[in-house]
């Protein structure tokens, strides 16, 4: 029978430290892991995982931004903010249209101020035409709905703004997660 007195002990404390030669595999994984924690911060900062985008238009002293949702999931709430401005007053009507492609993407789909007329052409596209306050210079139209259930995981379409003769076409995108 063995007794703790009879136990081999040995002297160094550094007696279970593995060679660097054996440890190369976890420390070339734990600099592919830090590697790649840094290029997500470095993405993150550079503003690739934005949720939202701009896109501006001019043409003939007039100004169109538009705010979208670059990244949305079902279900939840979509906007799209439309800026119109120009040096010289508006025409008294405002057309908007966007293409079936992009408005498949959304369900219960409203858009302030409340248009005066809404046509659709024989593409699928839907044209709201929104009234114009007297002498405006400016004016702001919000297209909301919820992202609806349908899996297309990147839904591209057009956005079409007219101003008396001032035609603006902006392309947006908008990718999808679960």
């Amino acid at each position: 029978m063995r007794t703790i007195f009879d136990a081999d002990v040995s002297n160094s404390t550094l007696k279970d430290v593995i060679s660097e030669g054996q440890n190369k595999k976890r420390r070339m994984m734990s600099m592919v892991t830090l590697a790649f924690v840094a290029c997500l911060i470095v993405a993150a900062l550079c503003g690739l995982f934005d949720r939202e985008s701009t896109k501006t238009h001019g043409i003939s002293g007039q100004r169109v931004e538009v705010d979208y949702q670059s990244i949305a999931r079902a279900g939840n709430e979509v906007e799209l903010e439309i800026r119109v401005s120009s040096e010289k007053p508006l025409s008294k009507e405002l057309t908007v249209q966007l293409s079936e492609e992009y408005l498949k993407f959304f369900e219960d789909l409203a858009v302030f101020p409340d248009p005066d007329s809404q046509t659709a052409n024989g593409d699928g596209a839907l044209s709201f035409t929104i009234s114009v306050p007297n002498d405006a210079t400016k004016t702001v139209v919000r297209v909301t709905g919820r992202a609806s259930d349908q899996w297309d995981i990147y839904t591209p379409g057009t956005l079409q703004v007219q101003s008396g003769s001032a035609k603006h076409n902006i392309s947006i995108a908008t990718w999808r997660i679960p």
